[in-house]
């Protein structure tokens, strides 16, 4: 095992992978300094990530609706992903994963809509 000073974690990544450090050059490169546009955008997409999700939500109601199969768990996950980034409480999401049930969540998403307006 071939042992390039990166320590022992990188030991252990060289005997699976065994490549010199030097095929990795931006291992260490900090990066560049957004432009002021670049902040814009981020801290808009923060301020406004709520109702982004709450958008979201409104997509994976429709899409849960007409889900059939293999596709309909998956989207019941992306919910509660989405259901605890809004905050909702563990026990409201997981009552609402386990009823299998679209129109409690629609319900919710209106209560979160009048909420915002």
């Amino acid at each position: 095992m071939t042992n390039y000073g990166r320590g022992y974690r990188w030991s252990i990544i060289s005997s699976v992978f065994p490549l010199p450090p030097s095929a990795f050059p931006l291992h260490n490169v900090a990066m560049a300094k957004r432009s002021s546009y670049q902040d814009r955008i981020i801290r808009n997409y923060y301020e406004n990530r709520d109702t982004i999700m709450i958008q979201r939500l409104g997509e994976l109601v429709t899409d849960l609706f007409l889900a059939e199969g293999k596709a309909k768990p998956r989207l019941w996950k992306r919910v509660a992903e989405i259901l605890e980034k809004l905050k909702i409480p563990k026990e409201q999401i997981q009552h609402l994963v386990r009823s299998d049930n679209p129109t409690l969540v629609a319900n919710l998403l209106k209560k979160l809509l009048e909420g915002l307006g």
